[in-house]
């Protein structure tokens, strides 16, 4: 029967066909990824987006594909090195096969990646269909990173315009049976949660012998963690599926097999033999989970499957030492922990600051090295995170309480259970005659020294400072009743001066776009001074400290808490991000009169006075005078790590005195009414510093310490020239 259909019908129809396939093409994020033919569409569009980025911005897109083969044809099934002949050269090179076709039934593209695709064979993927993948497209090198972090560069990629891996879902599932799994694969891969992890390595030493050695991560250390290459990893988790994301995270890794672990070739045959070598193969059975001797250490092993790891331990030594125990009198059957599953999934954990296992101990309270920003520590999945307060958190060893941990007021401590389980009883062991300080929990109760309720995680707020000697966790499963963790809500600000307006104690996502980095203190470590166009701020007590380099400018994003006008860690600080560059301008100074630039606004700004006069008040402080205006300036030679000390120089009590001062310095707040100066560089008026006096050679002028001793070769510090004093930077 004919149909027939007005061309009203007919128009409408086509609209409602427009509009379907309208909301059904992909926008590129990982909720709505593209086809491959809506990627190939996208390249010029990419191509103009990435000349605009800047350098923390990423190019990162996603496709659903399936990896159709490897190598930029796809013909390949092994992407391993190959030596092939050069032939203008006529020498032999190392060819890195590290690309993929990927694709679906109508169009293809080819996507780079050393770590993903480095040395992987297809056979090491358990699905090569529908896979969701995160690209970058660009011209320069590969990026090495994960989706959020895509910005550090690699070699042996185009250097035009190309696709590059960044990470893989869905091409790699294990299944976990009787608690355990041996595996190895030539790629990156991120644990998921509620997996442990340990890696395995072998060696020799002439002290040692043979020996294992391990590190152990499970918890949110596993989750986070990405395994190496060329390591034999034994996986523990309750029997099931885990699906692991393969990723770029991970920098720099030898591709290579070494000498103390080699998984065989593509088809599972470990050909080759050496002599003197005590084989392992890792075996986990209904009877038996460890490492198994090779009854003949000089013949050919074949691998049952290449997730049978097979260690080649050097020497024909017996000894092994880690927490490895032989089973058998004989020393051909080794085991971790007696092989039992259960011993790395308790529902109780100890954690013990006395010890010094954890971390490095400080001699001092002052003892940078022995502070503590942003550390999450784990055991049996149950995890402890340790956020810094108004001074960072440190383990040092106290003169009356011996090791332990140190919380300050506001500080935080952090203790989250299992997937699938609540923390129902934490015992706080202090230090030495100390207290639990005004602790408030998020929920539950504390008596005494122990907290007991029914909570996936609790944080502990300090409101004063508490020695810590040990903590113990107690957790079960969860019901229904189980509290969860009120997250914390981050404010979004474009700017400094955003940052600047929030109200004290606000927790704020602060992104850097044009800042520069214009001060650390001495040590390196506890403040950085940095501003933008809109503002200045520091950053104290953080863990990005570490990351900024003076006079350069930087990119991120920081996750920080509002402490007056400085930036202190949060929570959720360890995922901060700072990327530094080379600077081509300087930015902003504030110049003019002390009282014109000495303001809130100006807060760790840089600023310049010209025209003042300077009283020395102690070896490392003085006053600056201008008018009725006053402002005390702090080199910060003595009492503190927290200022700059930019002038080597001790002045002079009550005798070094400057006039016409020109000084170049950091408006920094000494407490809620009065601020100082840190100097950077701080000269009379006729002279910018001694190694910008280039008219005349240095014996032309009168240059004399401040002893009245005549100076030949000047270096920083202060001098008389001519008749004036003089800062020489």
């Amino acid at each position: 029967m004919k149909q027939f259909f007005t061309l009203k019908t007919l128009a409408l129809a086509a609209t409602m066909l427009l509009s379907s396939q309208a909301i059904m093409a992909g926008d590129g994020t990982k909720e709505n990824p593209y086809t491959p033919g809506e990627l190939n569409a996208q390249k010029e569009a990419l191509k103009e987006k990435a000349s605009t980025l800047l350098p923390f911005e990423s190019n990162v897109v996603w496709v659903r594909a399936e990896l159709k083969g490897l190598g930029e044809d796809g013909t390949l099934t092994d992407n391993a090195d190959t030596e092939e002949l050069n032939q203008e050269t006529g020498k032999t090179v190392t060819v890195h096969h590290l690309a993929g076709l990927f694709g679906d039934d109508k169009d293809n593209f080819v996507a780079y990646s050393w770590q993903i695709l480095g040395q992987v064979a297809m056979e090491d993927f358990t699905n090569t269909k529908d896979l969701l993948i995160a690209l970058t497209y660009q011209e320069h090198s590969h990026t090495y990173a994960n989706s959020e972090n895509p910005w550090q560069g690699q070699d042996y990629e185009p250097d035009e315009f190309h696709f590059s891996l960044v990470e893989v879902y869905g091409a790699l599932s294990l299944e976990i049976k009787n608690g355990y799994r041996g595996f190895h694969i030539p790629c990156c891969y991120i644990v998921p949660e509620g997996v442990c992890l340990t890696t395995v390595y072998a060696g020799y030493t002439a002290a040692k012998g043979a020996y294992m050695s391990y590190r152990y991560y499970d918890g949110a250390d596993a989750q986070a963690h990405v395994t190496s290459k060329n390591i034999a990893a034994i996986l523990m988790a309750k029997n099931g599926t885990y699906d692991f994301v393969l990723t770029t995270e991970l920098y720099e890794q030898a591709m290579g097999n070494t000498n103390t672990l080699n998984p065989g070739t593509q088809a599972g045959e470990n050909k080759g033999t050496k002599k003197n070598r005590t084989r392992m193969r890792f075996v986990s059975s209904d009877t038996k989970t460890g490492f198994e001797r090779n009854s003949d250490e000089n013949s050919t092993v074949t691998l049952a499957s290449k997730d049978e790891i097979y260690l080649e331990v050097s020497s024909l030594a017996n000894n092994f030492s880690g927490n490895w125990t032989w089973e058998t009198e004989a020393k051909n059957w080794i085991t971790w922990n007696g092989g039992s599953y259960e011993d790395q999934h308790a529902n109780y954990a100890n954690f013990d600051f006395t010890t010094g296992d954890l971390r490095y101990i400080g001699e001092s309270a002052s003892d940078t090295k022995g502070w503590i920003y942003n550390e999450t520590y784990s055991s049996y999945f149950i995890s402890l995170q340790a956020v810094t307060g108004t001074s960072p958190c440190r383990i040092y060893a106290d003169n009356n309480r011996g090791n332990c941990f140190v919380f300050y007021k506001d500080g935080m401590l952090i203790v989250r259970a299992p997937k699938g389980n609540a923390v129902t009883k934490v015992e706080f062991t202090v230090a030495g005659n100390s207290n639990l300080n005004k602790v408030v929990p998020s929920s539950g109760a504390i008596e005494g020294l122990v907290w007991t309720g029914n909570a996936e995680a609790v944080r502990f707020v300090q409101g004063a400072t508490t020695y810590l000697a040990n903590v113990a966790v107690t957790t079960a499963e969860k019901d229904e009743s189980t509290a969860v963790l009120p997250a914390l809500e981050y404010v979004s600000c474009a700017n400094i001066a955003d940052f600047n307006a929030l109200e004290d104690g606000a927790l704020a996502r602060v992104q850097i776009s044009d800042a520069q980095v214009i001060g650390k203190s001495a040590d390196g470590v506890t403040t950085a001074w940095i501003q933008d166009a809109t503002g200045g701020a520091s950053l104290q007590y953080t863990s990005i400290n570490d990351k900024l380099e003076e006079g350069k400018r930087i990119f991120g994003s920081f996750i920080v808490k509002k402490s007056g006008n400085q930036m202190r860690e949060a929570e959720d600080g360890a995922n901060s991000e700072a990327l530094p560059q080379d600077l081509d301008k300087d930015l902003y100074v504030v110049e003019g009169t002390l009282a014109e630039v000495n303001v809130p606004e100006n807060l760790n700004r840089l600023v310049r006075i010209k025209g003042a006069s300077f009283v020395a008040t102690s070896k490392s402080a003085g006053n600056l005078t201008q008018g009725d205006a006053t402002i005390g300036v702090d080199n910060g030679i003595a009492n503190s790590i927290n200022r700059l000390h930019k002038i080597d120089e001790e002045w002079t009590k009550d005798e070094t005195t400057m006039e016409n001062v020109n000084i170049l310095a950091i408006l920094f707040p000494k407490n809620a009414t009065s601020n100082l100066l840190l100097p950077i560089s701080m000269v009379e008026e006729e002279y910018t510093g001694i190694n910008q006096i280039s008219t005349a050679s240095v014996k032309d002028l009168n240059i004399f310490d401040l002893n009245g001793r005549r100076v030949n070769k000047p270096v920083r510090g202060l001098y008389i020239i001519d008749g004036k004093k003089v800062v020489g930077k």
